[in-house]
């Protein structure tokens, strides 16, 4: 099934399934509904046709035409490798893409060869991702994009690069739809409620994933965009959802709510990271560190991020300090399927027999990807150049400027020192340092809680971390935080003593989510980060697991959801890797534990420490829960 997903992600050019939207500017949002007779905007696969011309290979668009691979939106590039035939060929290639574009009438400004793939795809393997970009002007509607592209294919096959793609791309196509804030004090708010269960009728069985009411549109002032019942379906769903599409227009039409858009899109919900990221140098530190890199003992595929520390106290009244992430960032993939199945429904509890989990931080996939990536330096130092100049200053006869051998010296002093610590993090690899300690308890993947309620997903893990690696949760010294906008709002950050110094910044009690109030996390892939909770609160989120008879049985749950910072520094609150990360409000109370995120409508999800600490207190039989 994985296969037919990522081609049909990384194919079809677009993530929109299907799309209804006001005509009008939507800047000012009616305090009572429409009674108005009012049209709509109707898209189908992004275009504004029903469905998308495709011609064989190609596929076009309004804005975009390409083929046999048109990556969806938003995308990112790469240099193509140099040892590959296509780069070999280019120079004398460039020119005839550049004839044949000219004989269409394209009217083009950039052409390049470059790996394109969609943003979030976790498969690494670039096999059948060149292509030949384009940029240009699209005038009108007519089909010379798609001889163009018709022609250019033509031309790749017969030059032997039959899996080389092709896209004319206008920048009008390459607008990425951004979610923002649903603001609290809106009318819809209070209607939300009434319509979500109308919604969900409407979705039924459907293979949908998650159902949320958001501003989503190309805006960067996302008041201007318009509310969206944004629903992300399965990435590889069969069913026509311009027909569900119609089915909720109809709904919101009788409901004179005709300001509503409603987008369809595909997508998923990312639990863990399968991704590598290159770590701190303070990650080899012997103290555990929030917010950092752990991952199953041994494992080279998955990782996640130690949130930080909680303690519970037991029926004698006695404390004790456990480190806190998600379940899915401690079950490892060589988990046997019938252990697996049985910790997803029923989760671990205290000395459960068979509990063998035992946690690295960093993990083994981060650690290997850092000493890669410190060897790529090395290896880019010590170019052919270097080591001429390396002859030359050994040639008692040849003479080399002094500049040039200052320089040298100081990248062999590079050079050395990365060595140096490289040897020091394989040490604490080798020594056995990393192991942070034992699975303790965890929740499973669970919606219920203790009370068979509806609390959200509940997914986390304990963690008894061994006595030498017990820490805090301090956060960074605000210096050492990167993204500034987030640090500049985290009032954690400035608060001073009676002497006008700064305290240091510990995450400390904890607090319910506020309706459109700022919320910032710590975590492995993106670091220090911030959001909103939604105006709404909380969506509805499906999910799928195995029951004891082997079947797929689906489960619904409201799980609160954070929606990505200001637009204008485009960085998202998390992403693969985070899960697991603590939530907290501009004071460093812990509002909830983050298990993961939607990449294509760029929110993330989190249980909220009131949840979270009634459901350890279920499975674990403490008698209360705090923070250290």
């Amino acid at each position: 099934m994985e296969t037919s997903i990522r081609c049909r992600r990384r194919a079809d050019g677009s993530s929109e399934e299907a799309y209804a939207g006001p005509l009008q500017s939507t800047n000012t949002i009616p305090t009572l509904p429409q009674t108005s007779a009012y049209k709509r905007m109707r898209r189908a696969l992004a275009s504004s046709e029903e469905m998308p011309a495709v011609d064989g290979e190609i596929k076009s668009y309004d804005f975009r035409c390409g083929g046999p691979m048109l990556c969806s939106l938003p995308a990112s590039l790469t240099l193509v490798e140099k040892s590959s035939l296509v780069v070999q060929v280019w120079p004398e290639l460039e020119s005839v893409v550049e004839s044949l574009l000219q004989k269409r009438q394209v009217d083009y400004d950039m052409i390049v060869l470059r790996h394109r793939f969609w943003r979030y795809d976790t498969d690494n393997s670039r096999a059948d991702t060149a292509t030949v970009l384009v940029s240009a002007t699209k005038h009108g509607k007519n089909d010379r994009w798609l001889e163009a592209c018709q022609d250019l294919r033509r031309l790749f096959i017969s030059r032997g690069l039959s899996s080389l793609n092709i896209e004319i791309t206008d920048q009008q196509g390459l607008l990425e739809t951004i979610s923002g804030l649903m603001e609290p004090g809106q009318p819809i708010v209070k209607l939300w409620p009434e319509l979500e269960t109308d919604v969900e009728k409407i979705l039924g069985e459907h293979d949908w994933v998650v159902l949320a009411l958001l501003r989503r549109g190309t805006d960067l002032d996302s008041k201007k965009n318009p509310i969206t019942i944004s629903i992300t379906i399965s990435e590889d769903s069969t069913l026509d959802w311009v027909i569900v599409r119609e089915q909720i227009v109809q709904q919101l039409d009788h409901k004179k709510l005709h300001y509503l858009a409603v987008e369809i899109i595909r997508g998923r919900i990312v639990y863990n990271g399968s991704n590598r990221e290159v770590l701190f140098e303070q990650s080899y530190e012997t103290p555990a560190k929030m917010g950092r890199s752990i991952g199953p003992h041994g494992s080279w595929k998955s990782s996640g991020t130690l949130g930080g520390f909680i303690r519970l106290k037991n029926a004698a009244g006695q404390w004790r300090t456990f480190g806190l992430t998600t379940y899915y960032c401690v079950a490892p993939e060589s988990m046997p399927i019938s252990k697996r199945m049985l910790w997803d429904q029923k989760g671990i509890r205290p000395f459960e027999a068979g509990n063998d989990l035992d946690m690295d931080q960093p993990s083994l996939a981060d650690h290997e990807e850092t000493l890669g990536y410190h060897d790529e330096i090395i290896e880019r130092l010590q170019s052919p150049e270097f080591y001429e100049i390396e002859k030359r200053l050994a040639d008692p006869n040849d003479f080399v400027l002094p500049y040039i051998t200052r320089e040298h010296e100081a990248m062999k002093r590079q050079i050395t020192g990365i060595r140096q610590k490289q040897y020091l993090w394989r040490q604490f690899f080798k020594a056995g340092k990393q192991n942070l300690g034992t699975v303790f308890a965890a929740s499973g993947f669970r919606q219920n809680g203790p009370s068979n309620c509806d609390t959200g997903t509940l997914d986390w893990a304990l963690i008894a971390v061994n006595t030498k690696r017990d820490s805090t949760n301090m956060l960074p010294q605000a210096e050492a935080i990167m993204n500034v906008q987030a640090r500049s709002q985290f009032a954690a950050y400035s608060t001073k003593d009676e002497n006008g110094v700064l305290h240091p910044c510990v995450v400390t009690g904890t607090k319910p989510p506020t309706a459109g109030a700022p919320l910032f996390k710590f975590g492995r892939s993106t670091d220090f980060t911030m959001g909103a909770y939604n105006g709404v609160g909380e969506c509805l989120v499906k999910s799928w697991k195995r029951g004891t008879d082997g079947k797929l049985v689906q489960t619904i749950g409201h799980d609160h959801m954070v929606v990505s910072g200001p637009v204008h520094d485009r960085s998202h609150f998390s992403s693969s890797g985070d899960s697991g990360a603590f939530v907290m409000d501009e004071h460093g109370a812990l509002i909830g534990l983050l298990f993961g995120g939607n990449p294509s409508t760029q929110v993330s999800f989190f249980t909220s420490a009131v949840d979270l600490f009634e459901d350890i207190k279920f499975m674990t039989g403490a008698v209360d829960v705090d923070m250290p």
